[in-house]
């Protein structure tokens, strides 16, 4: 693959800005902390590479028969973003031992990136960039394993960032305040989909 440094720096760009992914992993290790976030982590650093082989080896191909349903997929996703945006905002730091609340499955995480938008389109963009004409199974492939090199780094100063913060939000109140404000954050990352 003659652009695979190009391609790596433009998904590591792409990934370590703020977006869904990065927000949910950053409230994850607020609110859980790293053992219980560990799976939400590697439900990324895996689900994106799965997500770049599914479009890079013919879901593509179905959106441009389908055009439908990729925006069905779009608004599933802004549905599936306003409801974990729900979740963050109402979740509650009192008495961890009581807490209903219970970080995402390693199997969320995996799935969500087919809702994400972000990862959908920066997936898209990256694979009609960067992949040329040929053996297009062999890029795909690369491209997505490669990947796991950008998404661990990315994804765990998220994760990291969330842990610092941790220490920093040290009474219910301001974390309270600021899961409310991280689920603001979240619902703003929608807005870039309609523009």
């Amino acid at each position: 693959m003659d652009n695979l440094i190009p391609a790596l720096i433009f998904f590591f760009v792409m990934a370590i800005t703020p977006g869904p992914n990065n927000f949910m992993i950053m409230f994850s290790g607020i609110n859980y902390g790293f053992r219980k976030s560990l799976p939400h982590l590697f439900g990324i650093i895996l689900g994106f590479p799965i997500l770049i082989v599914g479009i890079g080896l013919g879901l593509d191909v179905v959106f441009n028969q389908l055009p439908w349903l990729q925006e069905l997929i779009k608004y599933v996703g802004v549905a599936v973003l306003i409801y974990l945006s729900y979740r963050i905002a109402t979740t509650s730091n009192e008495s961890k031992a009581h807490s209903k609340s219970k970080p995402l499955t390693f199997l969320q995480v995996v799935l969500f990136q087919w809702v994400n938008p972000k990862a959908i389109v920066m997936t898209i963009t990256g694979i009609s960039v960067y992949i040329n004409s040929g053996d297009v199974k062999s890029q795909v492939l690369t491209l997505a394993a490669s990947n796991i090199l950008v998404t661990v780094p990315s994804a765990s100063v998220w994760l990291f960032l969330g842990l610092w913060l941790q220490k920093l939000l040290t009474n219910d109140a301001h974390i309270k305040l600021f899961n409310k404000v991280m689920a603001l954050l979240l619902i703003g990352s929608i807005v870039p989909i309609f523009i």
